[in-house]
């Protein structure tokens, strides 16, 4: 005999919530899930507070701004939903603000590439890109992109909108096509995120490489070089926390809505997801804060943590005081200096 059908179902306020019998979730977790969303907008505000200051190229604070946003975008849409939820008892929230919390945890994807694709002119242009402002393409790349993953799930909601419940627990859509087109936006998604994480390394890589071949160049250039490196290196783990959370994201959404299950592994995967994605929002720029020697000595003053002197220890590009590096490069520098002096009297 054929599985019964039991119910059809309607978008609902997140992956969880797409469950049609009583759900296996975890006690207590939307209520710490909640606590951490209601706490993090103050620390995704708090960096963007710090970012007026010019300690990065105006692109860049720019892009670490929209991170900044998004997170406080998904954290603040999060927290309505679930306070919606404990109150009135429905599983379902708005429509406009599921979509809006969507769209948010969608733009984490492309957000590697984007700060990746401004290291690259970074890199290319390392010589004149101190003097190029280009704002304006920087903020119209990050409004594309949010009004994109908006469409995005848009579509995914009336696409994940009428499925049907089997006997076993799981559900089948009844338009075959749309487990297809949530697939492709999963996949592509995924591979945005995977390309610009890819090319962020390899940008670091080359820049390493470049900065101990390119000896003849001018002091200023290497400088740049190096501070393109010193950049890298403290975006790297930021990007690294944002490619396991999407990856994961990835893994989530494949396990619901491409196998079509619905079942307890499937209640506790798309748990941890909301609440990793709370998490997040507090430990990225958080890590951000700390790799950054100007923004951590800031943070130390305002929080009084310290002395209140904004001390701070520039780096070497092999991250170490520059201490350590100072009679090896300065030798070098001064030898380029020599060189330089010898050129012009020739």
């Amino acid at each position: 005999m054929g599985p019964n059908v039991l119910a059809n179902l309607t978008p609902h306020a997140n992956l969880t919530d797409l469950m049609p019998l009583p759900t296996n979730k975890v006690p207590y977790v939307d209520k710490i899930e909640l606590a951490v969303n209601l706490f993090a907008p103050f620390v995704s505000g708090y960096f963007l507070f710090l970012l007026r200051r010019p300690v990065f190229h105006l692109n860049l604070r720019i892009l670490l701004g929209n991170f900044s946003l998004i997170l406080s975008g998904l954290t603040i849409s999060r927290s309505i939903i679930l306070i919606y939820i404990f109150a009135s008892g429905i599983e379902k929230p708005p429509s406009a603000v599921q979509i809006i919390h969507d769209s948010f945890v969608q733009s984490l994807q492309p957000a590697s590439i984007l700060m990746a694709g401004e290291r690259c002119i970074a890199t290319l242009f390392v010589d004149i890109y101190e003097k190029v402002k280009g704002w304006r393409i920087t903020v119209a790349a990050c409004a594309v992109t949010y009004i994109l993953t908006l469409v995005l799930s848009y579509l995914c909601m009336v696409w994940r909108e009428n499925v049907t419940i089997l006997e076993n627990g799981n559900f089948v859509f009844q338009n075959p096509s749309h487990r297809s087109y949530i697939a492709a936006v999963s996949v592509t998604l995924l591979f945005i995120n995977i390309v610009g994480f890819l090319m962020f390394v390899f940008i670091y890589r080359y820049n390493r490489r470049r900065w101990s071949i390119d000896l003849s160049k001018k002091l200023g250039h290497r400088y740049q070089i190096s501070e393109n490196i010193r950049t890298s290196r403290q975006l790297f783990m930021v990007l690294i926390g944002d490619f396991v959370i999407c990856s994961y994201f990835f893994l989530v959404v494949f396990y619901i809505f491409v196998l079509q299950r619905s079942d307890v592994t499937a209640d506790i995967v798309a748990q941890l997801l909301d609440l990793g994605f709370a998490v997040a929002a507090i430990v990225m720029p958080m890590i951000f804060i700390i790799a950054n020697p100007k923004l951590r000595a800031l943070f130390i003053k305002h929080f009084h943590l310290g002395d209140g002197t904004l001390n701070w220890t520039r780096k070497s590009i092999s991250n170490k005081p520059m201490v350590f590096a100072t009679a090896a490069e300065g030798q070098m520098y001064f030898k380029q200096l020599e060189r330089s002096w010898d050129n012009r009297k020739g």
